[in-house]
């Protein structure tokens, strides 16, 4: 919608009204600033790497340190991703923790993307974990017996 703002050479700001015949409009964004938005926002590169902080939850696991990949699941879709936290393997390494399928990882995931040059749409291409924050455990059902009559 912005973008015919500045291709018209006769729009000199950008305002909302609360109807098209009634007052002008109290606040009016200079056409300057719309320009220089739109240029942030227009992707220049190629390819990026984007990190979040997320809840990942293990498939597999693998017990050594290399690049081998882990699975999880992320926001309900299947990823592999190897972890690069330098402290991941040595914590683990130490038996300061166990882990299992099912387990949760409070984890920075980075993100690789590659931009598609006709959409100018970013596709996640692979995963690294980057930093494990905290590990979280299934919940376990001890104590349960199950009696077959």
């Amino acid at each position: 919608m912005l973008d015919s703002v500045t291709i018209d050479d006769r729009v000199t700001g950008f305002g909302i009204a609360g109807q098209v015949d009634g007052a002008p409009p109290e606040l009016v964004l200079p056409r300057e600033l719309l320009e220089s938005k739109l240029e942030l926002a227009e992707p220049d590169e190629k390819e990026r790497v984007v990190e979040e902080d997320c809840d990942l939850y293990i498939v597999k696991a693998i017990m050594e340190r290399s690049n081998r990949k882990w699975e999880f699941r992320w926001r309900g879709v299947r990823i592999s991703a190897p972890i690069k936290d330098p402290t991941f393997y040595e914590e683990f390494a130490k038996h300061r923790f166990t882990i299992a399928p099912g387990d949760e990882f409070q984890a920075r995931l980075a993100i690789h993307q590659v931009r598609d040059d006709i959409s100018g749409i970013y596709t996640n291409t692979r995963y690294e974990v980057v930093r494990v924050y905290r590990r979280i455990s299934r919940p376990k059902a001890e104590g349960l017996a199950l009696h077959a009559n």
